[in-house]
């Protein structure tokens, strides 16, 4: 199962990665340049998360990835504004590449904030009927099990639903079932 990370640069993407699929957490991390991954194995599937580089320059190279992903989180840092702005701007890329694929928002750095602080975001998102959204933080380890165990299930649940809805599936069935009506009438034994 494949999982990109969009969102501005200095966000705490790499964090989030590194702290989810590996246990540790390295506060100076350089700027991804492209694209970056690391794995996760559970019992029955492997997790590929996709690191995307935030900036502009690399942009247009990281969302090219966004055509193989079965779902996205969108992560924004909870003490800068700018980066929460362009969260709508993350979600269009990426509806634009899949329209129906599953987005959850992560709102990340809560450590830096107050308690009071932290209250008033969980009821402002509660006020937007916008994604799912989750208060993390990398340096921490908070809500990155709850956040990913949410888009996993989501991601998991759209797969079984096309797998199970696929056209191309059924029209092969079609296919199948009009083969054997013919076979029947030939019938040569």
């Amino acid at each position: 199962m494949n999982i990109a990370l969009l969102g501005n640069s200095g966000v705490g993407k790499t964090c989030i990665i590194q702290q989810y699929c590996k246990n540790e957490f390295r506060d100076l991390t350089a700027m991804t340049c492209c694209i970056d991954f690391a794995k996760k194995q559970f019992e029955d599937f492997l997790l590929c998360v996709f690191d995307t580089a935030g900036s502009e320059r690399y942009r247009g190279l990281a969302t090219s990835y966004l055509k193989n992903q079965h779902a996205v989180i969108i992560v924004y840092d909870v003490t800068d504004p700018k980066s929460k702005r362009d969260v709508i701007n993350w979600k269009n890329i990426a509806e634009s590449f899949s329209p129906s694929i599953p987005i959850i928002i992560i709102g990340n750095k809560v450590d830096l904030i107050s308690n009071e602080e932290l209250k008033s975001m969980q009821q402002e998102q509660n006020a937007y009927i916008f994604n799912k959204t989750f208060f993390t933080s990398a340096l921490l380890n908070q809500g990155l099990d709850d956040a990913f165990n949410y888009i996993i299930n989501q991601a998991k649940n759209k797969l079984n639903q096309s797998v199970i809805c696929s056209p191309k599936k059924f029209k092969k069935n079609i296919k199948n079932d009009e083969n054997q009506k013919k076979n029947a009438n030939n019938c040569k034994c």
